[in-house]
This record gives structure tokens, sequence and C-alpha cells, in this order.
């Protein structure tokens, strides 16, 4: 995947996402000795950067997704931004999501419309039923960190920061799932400001990148117990 794929993404998802703002914060400024800045993707459509993948991804092959349907499996935020993009986009939507997901992101997924599948106790349980549900019913998966349509949809976020600070940023900080956050931001910060230095942020108990780029190989986890439900991943993604 290239920068030019970024900016097209852009341009496809530009009238239905937000450019989200950046704020400061005076106290961590002190605590850390340095200005710091906030990309505040909670006041993104769907509370999370995740619509910007999703849409990308549906938009990028509309005909057939009307065609045929799509599905989704998520913990949470890319449930509910596949959710309502189907839904602005007029697409029949399937949503795999944990059993034991959070009642608010699973209220809000269903008010978008989508079909709501509840299965399995971690993320590779929840892919299994979605592939098991894509044999049955032949539905266009919506992958929430695989597909290169979502990375890129992602990286659009890279491309507002240049916007605001050009090339004056010491470091990026991003959590890390399956890793399509970092991987499409990544790519539009290395293209646009060489020198700054892009790192990612796992939680301890949920920590499959750290071990696949440690060990040099995709590697799993063998459970996320973790209150950031948006970064349970049991291995990253191939790409």
């Amino acid at each position: 995947m290239q920068i030019k794929d970024i900016v097209k993404a852009r341009e496809s998802i530009n009238s239905y996402i937000h450019k989200t703002p950046m704020i400061s914060s005076r106290n961590l400024d002190e605590l850390i000795g340095g200005k710091n800045y906030f990309k505040c993707e909670n006041l993104q459509k769907t509370g999370s950067f995740k619509a910007r993948g999703a849409f990308n991804n549906i938009l990028s092959n509309l005909d057939e997704n009307r065609k045929n349907g799509i599905i989704a499996f998520s913990s949470g935020n890319h449930a509910q931004a596949v959710s309502y993009a189907a839904l602005i986009t007029r697409i029949r939507a399937t949503i795999v999501m944990l059993e034991s997901v959070n009642p608010i992101k699973l209220a809000a997924t269903r008010s978008y419309g989508a079909k709501i599948v509840l299965f399995g106790n971690d993320s590779g349980e929840m892919e299994r039923k979605a592939y098991e549900i894509i044999k049955k019913e032949n539905l266009n998966l919506i992958h929430p960190f695989e597909d290169f349509e979502t990375i890129a949809g992602q990286g659009t976020i890279g491309l507002e920061i240049i916007e605001d600070f050009k090339d004056n940023i010491d470091e990026i900080y991003i959590p890390i799932g399956g890793g399509g956050l970092i991987s499409g931001v990544a790519v539009s910060i290395k293209n646009l400001s060489p020198k700054t230095k892009v790192i990612g942020i796992q939680p301890e108990t949920s920590n499959s990148m750290y071990k696949s780029i440690k060990n040099n190989r995709i590697s799993s986890v063998d459970s996320c117990n973790t209150i950031a439900d948006g970064l349970v991943a049991k291995s990253p993604g191939e790409n």
C-alpha cells in the first residue's frame, strides 16, 4: 500500500466522516516536559476512528457489497462503524460480536440496523464464526484490520495530522489491536514526515503485535484480558 491509496481513500470518504480536532493538555505537558496533542477520534462518527476504514472498504466495492451483503466481526468499535456505514450506503449487514460484548456498543450497533450474531469469547472465535456464515450466505467480509482498504481509510488520520502540524512532530503514539490503525497512519506519516517516530502501544495483557515483532513472526496470545476492549486481538494481521 502507498500514500496515494490513502489520499484516494480520503477523497472517497471525505463526505461521510469528520475531520477531528487536535487538543492539548497542560497537565500532561508539565508531566512529560513537552507539548502534546490528542487526535480526538472519540468525536468521529460512531465514536472511533473505525468509521474511516469501514467506509473506505465498503465504498471500494460498493456494487458487490450491495449485491451480496456484508459481514464483520468486532468487539465493538468496528461493529458500530460497519453497521453505520451499511445503513448510510443501504447495504444489508451482519455483525458477529463477542458474547461478553459491552452492552452500550451492542445497543449502538443494533440501532444502525445490522443483524447481530453473539458468539465466542475472543477474536479468533468471532472470526471463525464469521467465515462460517460467509460460507453459507456468500457475504462480503469487511475485515477490521487486515484489508488494505481498511488500512488506507485509517491512514487518513495521518494526513489530517500533517495538515495541522506539517512535519513539526517528534513522536506519534498509536494504540494497537490487530494493527490496521498504526499501519495506515505509519504509511501517511513516514511518507510526509520521515523524521517522526511512530510508536505502537499495547496492553501488557493483550500484546500479540509486541510478541509478533519480538519473535519475527505472527504470534498469538492465549487470552486478551484488558479493560481496553477495542484492543482485543489474539493475533495481529498478516499485513
